[in-house]
This record gives C-alpha cells, sequence and structure tokens, in this order.
C-alpha cells in the first residue's frame, strides 16, 4: 500500500511539472512574436494584434529584461 502511495504522488508530480512547462512555452511564443513584430503588448498599437491579456504582464516583464519596449523595439535609456 505505501508503494502505491508513494507513485501516485510521484505521478501527481509529473503531471503538475510537466502542465507547468507548457506556460513557458506558450511564454516564449508570445515574447518571439512580440519580438518579431507580430503580436504587441501596446494596447494603442491598432496595427498588430495584442498579446492575449492573460500573457500581457509576463510578457512585458520578459521584455523589459531584455531591454525591449511593449512593441519589442529596443527601450530608450532613463
Amino acid at each position: 500500500m505505501k508503494w502505491v502511495v508513494c507513485g501516485a504522488i510521484v505521478a501527481l508530480f509529473f503531471i503538475y511539472f510537466y502542465s507547468k512547462k507548457g506556460d513557458s512555452d506558450m511564454l516564449d511564443m508570445y515574447v518571439g512574436l512580440v519580438i518579431n513584430g507580430r503580436r504587441t503588448c501596446n494596447e494603442e498599437n491598432k496595427e498588430v494584434t495584442l498579446v492575449p491579456k492573460k500573457w500581457r504582464p509576463l510578457v512585458m516583464a520578459d521584455l523589459e529584461a531584455l531591454g525591449l519596449d511593449a512593441d519589442g523595439n529596443p527601450a530608450e535609456a532613463e
């Protein structure tokens, strides 16, 4: 019985881990799309489709870490 419980815990861990992996893949995809001008996080830019609201804060955080603005262009130094 103890092994069944341990096996179930390990299985749940792997299910949780692999379900979260998909989230990072989507985040990377949206960051790449913004950098290549296919999507934007800038709500004022009507020429390009917006990144979904769910992903926008995470995409913006990655873009800022790369020194880019909401459109994927180099951010101006302050």
